[in-house]
């Protein structure tokens, strides 16, 4: 498998203005494709203030599944971004190689430990968020407030925008 493999890109107009864009890719389990992840989403989002939300969102979902899921184990994650214009947000979803049922949140992290805040900080940035899934794969979502992209580059890229 190459590094990353797009999967699929798409926008819709209404009345001359974006409805929907959306892009999806899926990476290999490995720690190493954050780095992957981060620099597809900075060349995917616009410039706007909450890009750098939008893209610390995705970076803690995308390693959680790879800390605790079969994911990180061999196998893939798949990062889909999705702007909706009734939402007003951008959905950012990542789908891991599932894990053994547990709790996905941290219930208190300790004072001075390296893990355990980044779904506190996910739920903070986020305006909804969420997860299911079990042993056979997982969903963890997360809509950042964003008020419109204003075109869609061919390239699987959404150009140009403002953030909320």
């Amino acid at each position: 498998m190459p590094d990353s493999l797009l999967l699929r890109t798409h926008a819709r107009h209404v009345r001359g203005r974006f409805a929907y864009a959306s892009a999806r890719r899926a990476f290999p389990g490995d720690a190493a494709q954050l780095r992957q992840l981060r620099r597809w989403l900075s060349g995917l989002l616009p410039d706007a203030p909450a890009r750098y939300d939008a893209i610390m969102v995705a970076v803690e979902l995308a390693t959680n599944a790879v800390k605790h899921t079969a994911s990180g184990r061999g196998g893939i994650f798949t990062v889909e971004i999705t702007w909706h214009a009734e939402l007003a947000a951008l959905r950012i979803a990542v789908s891991d190689g599932g894990a053994p049922p547990r709790s996905r949140a941290c219930a208190s992290p300790e004072a001075l430990g390296e893990n355990g805040r980044g779904l506190q900080v996910v739920r903070a940035l986020a305006a909804r968020s969420g997860a299911y899934g079990g042993r056979c794969g997982g969903l963890t979502w997360a809509d950042i407030p964003w008020s419109e992209f204003a075109s869609w580059n061919g390239r699987g890229g959404i150009a140009g925008g403002v953030g909320a």
